[in-house]
């Protein structure tokens, strides 16, 4: 399912490229303009503080210049932390980021009369690596289905072994590649941990998510 925006998304006239991808935190697939913001979107989706994650959610108004203008900010990010204010993303390259400076103070200020934090982040923020490799890989699994009795071998596993390589823990299943399917969806689901700042390989050790482990 794709969820609605409140702005029409398309590239007609334009070389701009755009695609979908699907975030479970938002039930359905979701519009990108670029590819910086395609990788802010795999980000946020693999942030577990991230509790809802809105494309395109609001239309806001600010002023600028003695005008009122419109704007619609890229992403909205509600958190688990009930304590943090719902936030309001917009992605941009630094040089359009400097570019419009007093716009983005102005709908800064109105955001945060409307109880929004609102933040600009360009690629200096959202070229990380090997972050965003790893987040593209886990993502190819991210429609894996695993049963609840696979799910308890891996509990079982680590329950002896507390952490240990993906490599030793796809030995416990009949198949090593389906056993690399289903452990590589866990650590996208955030069932598994791994270092996610450190290249992800066989050897990257894991072990069960802060959520399993409470």
């Amino acid at each position: 399912m794709l969820i609605p925006s409140v702005r029409k998304i398309h590239n007609r006239n334009s070389r701009k490229v755009i695609g979908f991808i699907y975030i479970p935190k938002m039930e359905g697939h979701v519009a990108w303009e670029s590819q910086l913001e395609f990788c802010w979107l795999l980000q946020l989706a693999g942030d577990k503080s991230v509790s809802k994650i809105v494309s395109q959610p609001i239309k806001l108004s600010y002023l600028l210049e003695g005008e009122w203008r419109s704007y619609t900010p890229d992403v909205l990010v509600q958190w688990k932390d009930k304590s943090r204010s719902p936030t309001l993303y917009e992605v941009k390259p630094i040089k359009k980021a400097k570019k419009y400076r007093a716009k983005f103070q102005a709908i800064k200020q109105e955001a945060a009369k409307k109880g929004y934090k609102f933040l600009v982040v360009s690629e200096d923020v959202i070229n990380q690596e090997p972050l965003n490799k790893n987040l593209k890989k886990l993502k190819h699994y991210s429609d894996v289905f695993v049963h609840s009795k696979e799910r308890a071998l891996i509990c079982a596993a680590l329950a002896k072994h507390t952490c240990c390589t993906i490599a030793k823990l796809a030995s416990y299943f009949p198949s090593r590649s389906s056993g690399l399917c289903l452990i590589y969806k866990l650590l996208w689901d955030g069932f598994l941990f791994f270092n996610i700042h450190e290249e992800l390989t066989t050897q990257s050790k894991v072990s069960l998510g802060q959520e399993v482990t409470k």
